[in-house]
């Protein structure tokens, strides 16, 4: 058995061990909450055993905190050292305690406790974690900046990676709503403290129109390669093409402003590439990658918006898209992919909903999908993707 150094303080009444609601057994149970002789919960977690002796850490615990541990709101480490208050307790192979000793749970070994980041129940490898942190975030205390923060990021960062990916592939031409599952992804979660949200794949598609593995593993290639160049010690100059655009834009979505809040996100999951536990992007990162953005090119941005093609030019491959009310929303080129399409909306007089790529300087937009919509194009365009 190792030894922990024991503090002086109050210690609860306590004669046995007798296991009340019992959450994880293994030869046994061996995370449980118990009473005390006078009445007080306890959560139990058994933390080492030797020679039929078992050890185990005792914290304050109540309904709500055994409810959240049971429906993975927070993970075992949390649960146990949330308090900064606990007692070893050993108990003998007869059932009986000894060693009441009252501790801060911080200071047992790493062996003794839950690895950081294990809930309760084994749960799938999110697809994208972001985890805010600043010296004032507390879980009392998130602002709805921070909040939105975290969500615009992680929207931002995907779309600009999937902009690109979906330029460059056979997926042109596809209805918007298969672009936009990439980057409106379902919230699987939140945690305060900090603040971290953590996202789900995106869903499946009704019918297959793509490879989303192969578009999923094309940007998780992206974002990682980001992630380590923005966190490599050694300082190195990004190529100067649409690749190295698009990564840098991404990671601007995703690592703190200047000054703010938030001081640094750790980012995490699938898309950060495994196998990685976290990749942490403080201010420096964020200096890093805005001298990066001014040594690139302008870059396209990638735009979403709603009305009727207009002045089909078979030659040049592109049309006209206007507003209901005739304004002009832009010149659009598209592939011979994209032509039937395009084509039959034309000859239809089909409102259709657009994403392009919009380079800056007023060069022509570039069709990237074209989807057509169940009503008639209104005479003011949403462009709810800028």
């Amino acid at each position: 058995m190792w030894a922990v150094a024991t503090r002086s303080g109050q210690w609860p009444v306590l004669s046995r061990l007798i296991p009340k609601r019992v959450m994880a057994e293994y030869d046994g149970p061996c995370l449980f909450t118990t009473f005390s002789d006078d009445g007080f919960l306890f959560l139990a977690y058994l933390c080492a055993q030797e020679s039929g002796y078992e050890r185990f850490l005792l914290v304050p615990a109540s309904d709500r905190l055994v409810d959240a541990i049971e429906a993975n709101q927070i993970t075992l480490a949390e649960a146990l050292t949330q308090t900064g208050w606990g007692w070893l307790v050993d108990q003998r192979p007869d059932g009986s305690i000894t060693n009441l000793g009252a501790i801060d749970p911080r200071d047992l070994p790493d062996s003794a406790m839950p690895k950081p980041g294990n809930y309760l129940v084994v749960v799938a490898e999110p697809f994208l974690r972001l985890r805010l942190e600043g010296e004032s975030l507390t879980s009392h205390h998130v602002p709805a900046s921070v909040v939105k923060r975290a969500l615009d990021g992680a929207t931002g960062a995907v779309r600009a990676l999937m902009g690109h990916v979906l330029l460059r592939s056979s997926a042109q031409g596809r209805p918007v709503d298969w672009f936009r599952r990439f980057y409106d992804l379902p919230a699987r979660g939140f945690a305060l403290g900090s603040f971290e949200v953590v996202f789900d794949r995106p869903p499946a598609a009704g019918q297959l129109t793509f490879d989303d593995d192969k578009a999923i593993e094309d940007i998780t290639r992206l974002l990682s390669k980001g992630l380590d160049w923005a966190t490599d010690p050694i300082i190195s100059d990004l190529p100067t093409d649409a690749e190295s655009s698009a990564i840098v834009n991404a990671l601007a979505q995703l690592a703190p402003t200047l000054k703010g809040t938030v001081s640094s996100v750790e980012v995490s999951g699938v898309l950060a590439g495994n196998p990685r536990p976290h990749v942490r992007l403080s201010r420096e990162t964020s200096e890093r990658i805005s001298q990066a953005k001014r040594r690139l090119p302008a870059d396209v941005s990638v735009r979403t918006f709603e009305g009727l093609v207009r002045e089909f030019d078979k030659d040049r491959l592109s049309f006209i898209l206007r507003s209901a009310d005739g304004a002009n929303l832009g010149n659009v080129a598209f592939t011979e992919g994209q032509h039937d399409d395009a084509l039959f909306a034309f000859e239809t007089d089909r409102s259709v909903t657009i994403v392009v790529t919009e380079p800056l300087g007023g060069r022509i937009s570039e069709l990237l999908s074209l989807a057509f919509t169940a009503s008639p194009a209104t005479s003011s365009p949403g462009v709810p993707d800028r």
